[in-house]
């Protein structure tokens, strides 16, 4: 793509893309300052990114996608949804004009679930307040367990089959959790238990739980014969989902290993850091 101007000059760029399974309310839409939503369908939407590039060194839309796929993202992990880029529409330098078309292949279409009108409303604010907040620290190395996660996660949302799914938030899993590949069926089962139970029931119950899922996904992995049920796919999200959401919101934006030591510490009867 041919970018105008000067080396030191930034430039303004709209790029435009179809999403799918974006749920918004029937009513005006307010949403980031950098981007702009038409409805066209139920939930399928529109989607002018607002970019400031640097020319020759940038390209629009590879930096608005990654904008736009960050956002979805974390949409998706907070309302349990399926949205994401359909395909490109192109982009257009907004103080110049001109046009470059940058088209991708489609992605199909799924179901999506039901949210009220303040629940649309209340989702696009949330995931918009998150990305914000975090936007910068997932651009960051020290935090690629995190945006591994979040897109193993999607992912998982996006497979056809329970299996592909399973594996895929195990992999979002072993991201968040494991160190190295001994004891992993633990030390996972302690970690999650220790990260998402309030109880020492609660942690008893999500431990045995996720011995069981991991050996779910072991024998998938190995090609052994596994009968996955909805409580299976259901627990392995949740786990995932919530995972991600406690991390996202904690405002000392802790790395992984600081994480892992915390949990280990807590395994251990030390006190929890507030």
């Amino acid at each position: 793509m041919r970018m105008r101007g000067t080396a030191s000059a930034l430039e303004r760029w709209r790029v435009r893309f179809i999403i799918a399974g974006v749920l918004l309310p029937t009513g005006a839409v307010a949403g980031p300052s950098w981007l702009s939503i038409e409805k066209l369908g139920d939930s399928r939407v529109r989607a002018s990114v607002h970019v400031m590039v640097s020319p020759s060194t940038e390209d629009p839309v590879d930096k608005a996608r990654k904008r736009l796929v960050n956002f979805l993202s974390i949409y998706n992990v907070l309302g349990e949804c399926d949205a994401r880029i359909e395909w490109d529409e192109g982009a257009s330098q907004v103080s110049e004009g001109g046009f470059a078309a940058a088209i991708s292949g489609r992605i199909r279409i799924r179901v999506e679930p039901t949210l009220s009108e303040e629940q649309r409303v209340a989702l696009l604010a949330d995931a918009a307040a998150l990305l914000r907040e975090n936007e910068e620290t997932l651009e960051k190395s020290e935090y690629l367990p995190l945006r591994l996660a979040i897109d193993y996660y999607n992912f998982g949302k996006l497979s056809a089959r329970r299996e592909e799914s399973l594996v895929n938030w195990m992999i979002a899993l072993e991201a968040l959790y494991s160190d190295s590949a001994q004891e992993l069926r633990h030390k996972l089962s302690v970690r999650v238990a220790w990260m998402l139970g309030e109880t020492p029931q609660e942690r008893l119950e999500i431990t045995s739980r996720m011995r069981e899922l991991y050996d779910l996904r072991s024998a998938i992995v190995h090609g052994r014969p596994a009968t996955i049920g909805n409580n299976d796919i259901q627990a392995t999200e949740g786990y995932v989902r919530d995972s991600i959401i406690r991390l996202l919101g904690r405002h000392d934006k802790p790395t992984k290993m600081r994480i892992l030591q915390e949990l280990d510490e807590m395994a251990l009867g030390l006190p929890r850091a507030t």
